[in-house]
């Protein structure tokens, strides 16, 4: 990590180094949607770990109507199955292009709010400083959840997967709006 300018030693909130042109280009790739812009990340290496993707819309509409918040959803590489949900429900919000990992890290570091399960992206959201809600059913957040100021963790109480569904829609607006 020390390679790529990321101080692994900082303890338990590690935080990538982003200069302020880096975060201006971030800015501007958001900008495209207006001042206010939170991303969701609705997808993970495994589809186990995936919070429903109605709920993450379900959430988009709540920081639309109530905090006039734009958002746009992040995916990945592994999300092919929550891409084609997503175009079958007619792509209800819209998408970031790809981009390579340290300018999505730039973009998110610009977003006034970040939702996202149990992935790297979550973690990417988390270093690069954006205000992060992460959301955990079957891996143990006191093992694997993003650390840091900004970061606030949903478990959900049953390890299973079918446990995700037990966390509430109006849980993560409530969590999301304390870090807007």
């Amino acid at each position: 990590l020390s390679a790529l300018g990321i101080d692994a030693a900082g303890g338990e909130a590690p935080r990538l180094p982003l200069d302020r042109e880096s975060i201006r280009r971030g800015r501007l790739r958001l900008s495209v949607w207006g001042d206010r812009v939170a991303v969701l990340h609705p997808g993970s290496g495994s589809a186990a770990k995936n919070w429903p993707l109605e709920r993450f819309l379900a959430v988009a509409g709540w920081l639309r109507d109530r905090r006039n918040v734009v958002s746009v959803l992040s995916l990945g590489e592994a999300d092919g199955a929550v891409a084609a949900h997503l175009a079958a429900l007619g792509n209800p919000c819209p998408v970031l292009p790809p981009a390579p990992l340290h300018e999505l890290a730039e973009t998110l570091s610009a977003a006034c709010g970040y939702v996202g399960n149990d992935s790297g992206i979550t973690h990417l959201a988390a270093a690069a400083g954006a205000p992060v809600v992460a959301l955990f059913g079957p891996s143990d957040p006191a093992l694997w959840a993003p650390r840091g100021p900004r970061v606030r963790v949903i478990a959900s109480a049953d390890r299973q997967a079918s446990g995700l569904r037990d966390i509430g829609i109006d849980t993560v607006c409530r969590v999301l709006d304390t870090l807007l």
